[in-house]
């Protein structure tokens, strides 16, 4: 039998539940392994609604847990640069940031820190994925 890929989603928003979780859920090749919300009791809410094993309110704990392989950044914009920098750095194979680049990286020093943090990963690699089709970069 395949290992399933653990993923977790760092964000309780509609978005998170209605686009992500609700279709996750179904992959047969997808474990929800961990959800992170500032709201716990909403990130609990969730995780017993989608079966995610673990829940967390604190971004560095789901990150540095050890139990993911890829991560799903759904935060407010603002929040996305720190969230998104540290996945590579504990060895996180995949990180999808869920909107465009121009309005979460404020310069592109930061979209250069990100690509050396996914390169600089000691696994044997990490992708991350940074923007959609509108972005302006």
């Amino acid at each position: 039998m395949t290992r399933k890929v653990r993923v977790g989603v760092i964000g309780t928003s509609g978005w998170a539940e209605n686009f992500y979780l609700a279709n996750l859920k179904g992959y047969e090749g997808v474990e929800l392994a961990a959800i992170c919300g500032r709201n716990r009791a909403r990130a609990e809410e969730l995780a017993g609604k989608y079966s995610v094993a673990r829940v967390y309110s604190d971004f560095h704990e789901i990150v540095s847990s050890g139990e993911l392989d890829a991560a799903i950044v759904v935060t407010p914009e603002d929040l996305h640069y720190p969230m998104v920098i540290v996945g590579p750095r504990h060895f996180i194979d995949a990180i999808l940031n869920d909107t465009a680049i121009s309005p979460n990286f404020h310069d592109g020093y930061q979209v250069q820190r990100v690509m050396e943090a996914a390169l600089e990963s000691a696994k044997s690699g990490c992708a991350v994925s940074l923007a959609k089709e509108y972005n302006t970069i």
